[in-house]
């Protein structure tokens, strides 16, 4: 790096006398430099944060001074203080780092880096592109029931929470997720899409659907897109279905008042409560009489409508007492 100060003078000729001196001009000299920039990670994943660092080099000596711009194609990168550039350290480093959650697809980038020379002391230049390429996210599944354990009858519902894992970050925007009762994939739920603000699936077991007591397996699979890649089925949990609570209403279909002698039916409806739901099949109702059990109707079966009927035969009620 050096100044050279120029003057020009004309020595005469015969027919031309010799010139003064002429005004000097200053001719300043300064380093060509060469710039080149690498990445943090390359390949890197969708939501992955990558620092990109440039370094600016001169035969004449170390680069000192000046900034460097990134560029993403050919638009300034915004996080590395745009056009104006980073500036470089006393070894003509710079870094630009991309946040987490900025590339939000898998696509690749090309990035350059200009270094944009110092006055007096180093040129510009421009490095070769960097590919970067950012390929489809890791992810992972998380299933729950929001209703355990429940009851026979009851409607319940599942949720299948993905998230990606590894260095991605972000949060997964698309793509289906299928619901397993043990191997088989849950009718109504076999691609269910992410909730695209929460990367939640739900999975909602209509009511009457569980009609008998027993546990449940359940695991969800996310079934991957365009920028995440599907999940190994997640980790089961078991969903405990449990006996439906009941209540039994009595009436007689000969009515409250029958005649001394006469044959009597009641019958006794059993239906679900509380959380519990649909008909009550098979079981058997017992009748009574004050506290006394109806010796013919100990154990009457229940029909497919959930009632039983007790049948007081004919001679049986002899007196009005």
């Amino acid at each position: 790096i050096a100044t050279h100060t120029i003057t020009a003078e004309f020595l005469g000729t015969l027919n031309f006398a010799g010139s003064a001196l002429s005004a000097s001009i200053t001719q300043t000299v300064i380093g060509v430099t060469t710039t080149a920039v690498v990445s943090s990670a390359n390949p890197s994943v969708v939501g992955q944060s990558v620092t990109y660092t440039a370094t600016a080099s001169s035969v004449s000596g170390t680069v000192t001074s000046g900034s460097i711009e990134f560029l993403d194609g050919s638009t300034p990168i915004g996080s590395c203080n745009g056009a104006t550039g980073a500036t470089v350290s006393s070894l003509g480093v710079a870094n630009c780092t991309i946040p987490i959650n900025t590339y939000t697809t898998a696509v690749s980038h090309n990035i350059s880096a200009k270094y944009l020379g110092s006055t007096g002391s180093f040129a510009t230049s421009t490095s070769s592109t960097l590919v970067q390429a950012v390929g489809a996210a890791s992810t992972t599944i998380v299933v729950a029931s929001t209703t355990g354990p429940s009851v026979v009858g009851q409607p319940v519902t599942y949720t299948g929470a993905v998230t990606v894992t590894g260095s991605a970050s972000g949060t997964v925007t698309a793509g289906n997720v299928t619901f397993f009762d043990g191997v088989t994939a849950i009718t109504g739920c076999t691609a269910i899409g992410v909730n695209a603000g929460t990367g939640i699936a739900t999975c909602n077991i209509p009511i009457n659907t569980y009609t008998t007591a027993g546990p449940h397996t359940i695991t969800a699979q996310y079934l991957g897109s365009t920028f995440f890649t599907a999940s190994a089925l997640s980790l089961p949990i078991t969903q405990t279905v449990g006996a439906a609570n009941t209540t039994t209403i009595v009436v007689s279909t000969t009515g409250s008042t029958s005649l001394v002698g006469a044959s009597v039916t009641y019958t006794g409806t059993v239906s679900a409560t509380g959380s519990g739901s649909g008909t009550v099949t098979p079981g058997n109702v017992e009748f009574f009489d004050g506290g006394n059990l109806i010796s013919n109707c100990a154990s009457v079966p229940v029909n497919g409508s959930g009632a039983a009927a007790c049948i007081i035969p004919i001679n049986t009620y002899t007196s009005i007492a």
